[in-house]
């Protein structure tokens, strides 16, 4: 059992007394992470409130990120949230389907607005057209989404910033994706997980795209193929380097408890890959101790820890 640091303690207090008003008096501000944390204990305390809380002026919170899916609380039960720095808002547009986008801003029915919208994040969407308006957009997430023809995609070029693209579990995305004439310059990083991307649109997308430098491909027709010769990371299941690689990405996540099938699948891998020598072993005990400390499960009852070190020893 793992005891709460002084931050998590001290930050359960902080939300408790904002929400109380304790601070209405005084002109406090705090920058991110601990913006984040205590936020993140305030949505808590709200999640199990049936009534609005009126976030009270005196301490203000420079908040990086406010995602309605992860806090599971969202914006119509606050009230007063324009007081606080949002650098980025994820919209579940299931939840938030009260807001309309502008050129340069989102505005709530009680009158908030949003600076900087950073952050897309429908679900089963066949529809891009109209994204261009969100200009200041840096990630997307298409989650089971479906697409047709490239009339759907195209307005998504006219987002000049973006740097991070989920689709995982999409169809369509790619093919009509690369019908249209157009590249992002500034993307980094593309999750395909579980959707329909083959080699040949792969490669053809790299090629398009000059600042990219890593793409996530399990669950796809791509996940056991080796790409030493692509300019990017590949994250999936083809070598011991580019499976550690990837487990490293999923244990990384903010929801991986969603992913202990791919961890799962992922030490199978390894396990299946240890007779290959070269491989950095520090590293290897490393992320098998991560493993073990964030899945416990994974450690402890189904012993796929102990499936990967047995042969690793031997």
């Amino acid at each position: 059992m793992f005891v709460l640091s002084l931050l998590q303690l001290s930050s359960k207090v902080v939300a408790k007394c904002l929400i109380g008003g304790r601070y209405r008096h005084l002109d406090i501000t705090f920058e991110a992470p601990l913006s984040d944390t205590i936020f993140c204990e305030v949505t808590k305390i709200i999640h199990y409130r049936s009534s609005r809380v009126q976030m009270e002026p005196g301490l203000e919170l420079n908040i990086s990120i406010y995602d309605c899916n992860l806090h599971g609380v969202y914006s119509e039960r606050f009230e007063n949230l324009h007081l606080h720095k949002i650098q980025s808002l994820v919209l579940d547009l299931d939840a938030f389907f009260w807001f309309y986008y502008s050129e340069d801003m989102i505005e709530t029915e009680n009158g908030e607005r949003f600076d900087i919208i950073v952050s897309f994040a429908p679900d089963f969407i066949t529809d891009l057209r109209g994204i261009h308006h969100l200009k200041n957009l840096q990630m997307v997430s298409l989650h089971r989404s479906s697409f047709e023809s490239p009339e759907q995609l195209k307005d998504l070029f006219g987002v000049p910033n973006l740097r991070i693209l989920d689709v995982s579990y999409s169809n369509g995305f790619f093919e009509n994706l690369l019908i249209c004439h157009g590249s992002f310059q500034n993307l980094r990083f593309i999750e395909c997980l579980g959707s329909d991307i083959n080699e040949t649109q792969l490669r053809e997308l790299i090629g398009r795209h000059p600042a990219l430098e890593s793409v996530a491909l399990l669950e796809t027709s791509c996940e056991n193929i080796k790409f030493s010769d692509l300019p990017v990371t590949t994250l999936n299941l083809a070598t011991f380097p580019s499976t550690m690689d990837t487990l490293r990405y999923i244990l990384s996540k903010r929801n991986y408890t969603d992913f202990e099938s791919q961890v799962d699948k992922l030490i199978d891998r390894l396990a299946e890959l240890l007779e290959n020598r070269g491989f950095k072993e520090h590293e290897f005990l490393k992320i098998m101790m991560k493993v073990t400390q964030k899945c416990p499960p994974l450690g402890e009852e189904r012993n796929q820890v102990t499936k990967c070190l047995i042969p690793y020893f031997k």
